[in-house]
């Protein structure tokens, strides 16, 4: 009964021991994990979790991260930002290694959004869809290529103005290659939800394309999609008859709907 008594005692010390030596990160996707943490920097976390300290040293962007709750009951909210006079960060605590003796970790390289496209884009009635029925094809193509993105500047909460290119091959399940591409001015809220707007090129000629999108995560991986709108474009063409009279006609290009999908890491 006394050995018993013990060996409940020690494990109480234990427990409380290993309790009071955790820290606890709290994602902004709701998951919350009890670890240690390793190193805090402006771009990144390095943690161990709790249940294997022996184990891999795991890294996380500073942007997944809502609250860290350290061991001594302090409390530190992100996103956190650099001072501009300083290398601290603004609670004044300097950018340092929490352990004495850090595990080395090869530095992660900065993710970039750019990448891949694939898609589809359905043609309403009008001079596009039309060239298209006349040789056989159908007005919905399927979409690939590729997005170049680069950031004008970001606001301490959270919102950034981008600056989008998209190259696209349209209809190669038809045996067509259509070029088109658009240059999109867009904000992109702190959550990922954006809007842009900009001009787009086809063969059908120029228009002003809509675009309103997100980014579905799925563990490392991040998947843009977007959902773009092309209003129809009215043009007015003048032909001359044999006999010489003047003729004037006017068209509708057709408006456009395209769907597009892509994929980026912020691992590479």
């Amino acid at each position: 009964m006394n050995r018993s008594v013990t060996y409940l005692y020690l494990f109480l010390v234990l427990l409380t021991f290993t309790l009071k030596s955790q820290d606890t990160l709290r994602f902004k996707d709701g998951i919350t994990q009890i670890v240690k943490i390793i190193e805090i920097n402006d771009e990144s976390i390095k943690y161990k979790k709790i249940d294997f300290i022996s184990g891999p040293t795991y890294i996380v962007s500073v942007d997944d991260i809502r609250v860290i709750s350290y061991l001594n009951g302090a409390k530190e909210f992100f996103p956190k930002y650099k001072s501009s006079t300083s290398g601290k960060f603004n609670n004044g605590s300097s950018n340092s290694t929490l352990n004495s003796n850090p595990v080395f970790v090869p530095p992660t390289k900065p993710y970039k959004k750019s990448g891949p496209r694939v898609g589809c884009t359905y043609i309403g009635e009008g001079t596009a869809a039309t060239k298209l029925t006349d040789k056989g094809k159908t007005p919905f193509v399927s979409q690939i290529g590729w997005e170049l993105e680069g950031r004008l500047f970001k606001s301490a909460s959270g919102m950034a103005a981008m600056l989008e290119f998209n190259f696209l091959l349209a209809g190669i399940e038809q045996g067509l290659i259509i070029p088109n591409g658009n240059i999109l001015l867009g904000l992109r809220g702190k959550e990922g939800i954006e809007i842009a707007i900009g001009p787009n090129v086809s063969p059908s000629g120029l228009g002003m394309e809509f675009m309103i999108g997100g980014t579905l995560q799925l563990n490392d991986m991040y998947f843009p999609v977007s959902l773009s709108f092309v209003p129809s474009v009215r043009k007015t063409e003048t032909t001359y008859s044999y006999t010489g009279k003047e003729h004037t006609e006017t068209t509708e290009t057709g408006f456009r709907v395209s769907l597009l999908i892509g994929f980026y890491s912020k691992l590479k």
